[in-house]
């Protein structure tokens, strides 16, 4: 997931390290904190309107875009999921940016090859699996993209071909998927943290327990 560096260290920019656990597990995502310092960091130079001197506009589907849909497909539809494992680390980046990306561990430099913290890693994420997607729509799948998980909706004698035919695409892709949290066609899934429920038309906000003391640890740091 990471590069040691060697030739480039002497002229690597170095920047804060951050981690927080991540949800329903004891592993931990790594932050690197390129807006700092302020007004002088790597993300200050990064346009969030332009990108390789092209217009951007960074959007992501909503709750309503899957709930349209359902509706459109009918009470007989099947969702389905698929989520791509460690999804930044997977994209690479140009060799001459390598020593803006960097941080320093017990005397060793190390950089990310796409790090969270960067001001353009997500879009970049976003418009790799925006492709994919698109590849999906040209075999006739309709499939949406937010960031590093895909959704798919589908009538219940397709679902199944849809599901097998995306995972076959990301891995021709290079792509590799985080298997414990792919979801097979199903009346029930989770999606942008909300139960959708095909059978009875209905989707709900979903609070795991973890969640839940999140937001309790949250709350007495602030009291206190």
């Amino acid at each position: 997931m990471v590069h040691l560096l060697v030739t480039l260290s002497l002229h690597l920019l170095r920047s804060l390290l951050n981690s927080v656990v991540k949800p329903d597990t004891t592993e931990r995502h790594f932050i690197l904190d390129l807006s700092w310092p302020e007004g002088a960091s790597v993300n200050n130079r990064i346009s969030k309107d332009f990108y390789l001197g092209r217009p951007v506009s960074l959007t992501y589907p909503a709750v309503n875009d899957i709930a349209d849909q359902i509706i459109q497909l009918g009470p007989g539809c099947l969702l389905f999921k698929r989520d791509l494992k460690c999804a930044y680390r997977q994209l690479p980046v140009d060799p001459f940016d390598y020593p803006l990306l960097g941080y320093s561990w017990h005397d060793s430099f190390l950089i990310f090859r796409l790090p969270m913290g960067l001001g353009s890693a997500a879009m970049a994420c976003q418009r790799v699996t925006n492709a994919v997607c698109f590849m999906l729509s040209q075999a006739s799948y309709d499939v949406l993209s937010y960031l590093d998980d895909f959704i798919g909706v589908s009538v219940p004698h397709t679902a199944y071909d849809h599901y097998s035919f995306s995972g076959s695409l990301l891995q021709a892709l290079g792509l590799q998927e985080s298997s414990h949290k792919a979801c097979s066609p199903s009346t029930q899934v989770t999606c942008l943290g909300v139960l959708f429920d095909r059978i009875n038309f209905t989707f709900f906000l979903s609070v795991t327990l973890n969640h839940l003391r999140e937001l309790q640890e949250n709350l007495l740091y602030l009291a206190h």
